[in-house]
């Protein structure tokens, strides 16, 4: 029985090897490949990156957008259809943040948990590429 059990094992490692799927030792896909992408989210837990943005030509804080789970969310249409978007402020929650802006990720140390940031010497805000959760 034992030895049929581990025909039927390797074959089906062996399938899955050809369609390009991986088999840890337990035979089960890791928590850590399963983790969800950055998703948007209701803004209603203070624990979700909160960021408040404009278009290019609209009110500052025109806009409020959250967000839970680790990732990058880029800033393109629908949300910046009308132009550059403009980052006016964000809440990191429960979550540590960078932000894109003039091609580079900052600040250099991404901005701890539970922090309001915002931008006094710029009313204006900052250009906005891309929002990133570790």
């Amino acid at each position: 029985m034992a030895h049929l059990k581990n025909k039927i094992v390797a074959a089906l490692a062996a399938g899955l090897a050809t369609v390009g799927l991986a088999i840890t030792p337990t035979g089960f896909a890791s928590a850590e490949t399963a983790k969800p992408a950055i998703s948007t989210v209701p803004c209603n837990s203070n624990d979700y990156l909160q960021v408040w943005f404009h278009q290019e030509y609209e009110n500052p804080r025109a806009e409020e957008i959250c967000f839970a789970n680790a990732g990058t969310y880029t800033f393109q249409f629908p949300q910046c259809s009308g132009g550059p978007c403009w980052l006016d402020a964000f809440s990191t929650g429960n979550n540590v943040v960078q932000y894109e802006s003039d091609n580079r990720w900052q600040p250099d140390n991404p901005v701890g948990k539970y922090t309001y940031f915002g931008f006094p010497n710029h009313p204006g805000g900052v250009d906005l590429d891309a929002m990133k959760i570790f």
